[in-house]
């Protein structure tokens, strides 16, 4: 069954072959990877410096599939209303693989309650094919033999409000088009597509108790071949402990779980896996996620206190 999988990805993939972004379970947590606005401001109650990394394992059980990995860094910059940042985006699948460094900018606008960021995100976009894990038997004579690879420019945009309660963003990723040849013939180009995508997210925070809090979540991904849906529930308790539940539109249900650990809460780690719900529940266990962050809480500037100032014949205050 593995190897008939592996057939099947290769004979749909070449000529013409486009790839989508994966879907991360924990795309709350994720928006530097989805949205450059976000740049600086995140989901947290106030900016933050942040760092962190999600690994996505897909698909256990099958032989060549997704392994992805994000590293991101961003801090706001209170002097120029601005926010800055970088990621990493890292992903294999089967012999194909991809790699993305991406410098993140947002302005930031003051807007009722909360802070509208917009800007833009520009990087390099490697894309590689290891011809090396084809098999001759399986794969059309114009693919290469061994590895191949081109890099190229790489430019996203979005904009990204978040206020006490809730946040919203939408964004467009790879806007310049790019297309990547791996053939080894000249006359006959395989042409492998990175096509653009648009994210809509949203989320609401709901304060049910003094301890327990709800924020659900939605967001929806389109490309040139395909709309997909997901949407989550995270529960909170004493804003240490976590529990969520999400759905994948025609692909999985998964469970999240989570907690804050250190001074003030500055670390978090979670974990989710995904239940398939498609046929590839025959080959393959599910899905597993892993996620660590790590903020720094932007300084509050306090006004220099108030002298008071005691002689033996005056008492000056």
């Amino acid at each position: 069954m593995r190897k008939s999988l592996l057939v099947l990805f290769l004979s749909v993939s070449f000529y013409s072959f486009s790839q989508t972004d994966p879907m991360f379970t924990h795309y709350m947590y994720n928006g530097l990877f989805l949205n450059p606005g976000s740049t600086g401001i995140g989901i947290s109650e106030k900016p933050v410096t942040e760092f962190g990394t999600l690994v996505r394992l897909q698909w256990i059980g099958i032989e060549g599939a997704p392994r992805s990995q994000v590293f991101w860094g961003h801090t706001p910059i209170s002097k120029i209303n601005s926010g800055i940042g970088i990621h990493v985006f890292n992903d294999n699948a089967g012999p194909l693989h991809q790699l993305t460094v991406n410098l993140d900018y947002a302005y930031h606008l003051e807007i009722g309650d909360g802070i509208l960021g917009i800007g833009p995100s520009l990087g390099i976009l490697n894309n590689a094919l290891d011809g090396t894990m084809l098999k001759p038997n399986d794969v059309d004579p114009i693919l290469p033999k061994s590895g191949k690879s081109e890099m190229k420019f790489d430019l996203s945009a979005g904009a990204w409000y978040k206020a006490k309660k809730y946040y919203v963003g939408l964004s467009s990723l790879h806007l310049i088009p790019n297309e990547y040849n791996f053939s080894d013939l000249a006359a006959s180009p395989s042409k492998y597509e990175v096509p653009f995508h648009f994210y809509l997210t949203g989320g609401y925070h709901f304060d049910i108790t003094r301890e327990i809090d709800l924020t659900p979540s939605l967001i929806a991904k389109n490309t040139k071949s395909i709309t997909q849906f997901e949407g989550s529930a995270m529960a909170g308790y004493n804003k240490r402990f976590y529990f969520g539940l999400a759905y994948r539109q025609l692909e999985s249900a998964s469970v999240l779980v989570g907690f804050n650990f250190l001074k003030d809460n500055a670390a978090h780690f979670g974990y989710s896996y995904d239940f398939i719900l498609n046929d590839l529940n025959t080959v393959s266990s599910g899905s597993h996620e892993f996620l660590l962050t790590y903020s720094i809480p932007k300084k509050i500037v306090l006004p220099p206190a108030k002298i008071i100032i005691r002689t033996p014949r005056f008492r000056l205050e």
